[in-house]
């Protein structure tokens, strides 16, 4: 009993013991504070006369810029549906088992007829041929002058040709042909371009009413066939345009 009594005022002591003992300093005198000296006040400045802003220059006015054109979107091409083709109907597996297919005809192959081609020209035998005689005109007996003549050989080649000159003569030499002879055409201005052999009486010799019927007859002339030997004599008429 007497141990905890002891514990107890131990215990008790100790917080009194404190109270006291700050107690007694809070009692002494605190020590006066040194005076603080507020600063001199600093002398008003003096006012500044405010000088007046210079004005802003004019500020020229600027055009707005365009507004910028919209974009055009394109819309893209519409595309075609596509439907689907339905197939044909298969035929039914009778039938085509009945009906075999037939077989393709042969195409016919049409073969061209070959070209004829033309007939060789004769080979000269080195010989000439040479002809010579008078055109004149059927009605009216004058001597036809600068009338053409061309020679043809039996391939239709010109051979040759010759002018009739004064009186209607001419004069012309060809190549002697082993076989057959020439054609003749003449041409005029003036005169038509079939000719009629002279015949014998010659045609100066006959009436006007025994040759006029003939310009519309048509004419059989003989092939141009010379002689080795010496030249050939052959004179023929024209018939002018302007007979009826």
């Amino acid at each position: 009993m007497i141990a905890v009594g002891v514990v107890a005022f131990a215990a008790l002591a100790t917080p009194l013991a404190v109270f006291f003992g700050l107690r007694g300093r809070s009692s002494t005198p605190a020590e006066p504070a040194a005076a603080v000296q507020a600063p001199a006040p600093l002398p008003a400045a003096s006012p500044v006369p405010a000088q007046p802003l210079p004005p802003p220059p004019p500020v020229a006015a600027q055009p707005r810029p365009a507004p910028a054109p919209a974009p055009v979107v394109q819309s893209p091409p519409r595309q075609p549906e596509s439907r689907p083709v339905p197939a044909p109907p298969a035929p039914p597996a009778q039938e085509a088992s009945k009906k075999a297919p037939e077989p393709e005809a042969p195409v016919a192959v049409v073969q061209e007829p070959a070209t004829a081609k033309p007939a060789p020209a004769p080979k000269p035998s080195g010989k000439r041929w040479v002809f010579k005689g008078r055109v004149y005109d059927l009605i009216n007996l004058s001597p036809v002058y600068d009338a053409k003549l061309t020679f043809l050989d039996p391939s239709g080649r010109e051979a040759g040709s010759t002018t009739t000159k004064d009186e209607g003569r001419f004069e012309v030499s060809l190549e002697a042909l082993a076989k057959g002879g020439y054609s003749m055409t003449v041409q005029h201005a003036d005169y038509r371009t079939k000719y009629i052999d002279d015949i014998d009486p010659p045609f100066d010799q006959l009436d006007d009413n025994m040759r006029r019927p003939l310009a519309n007859a048509a004419p059989v002339n003989r092939p141009w066939v010379g002689s080795a030997d010496k030249s050939v004599k052959r004179d023929f008429v024209m018939i002018p345009k302007a007979v009826e």
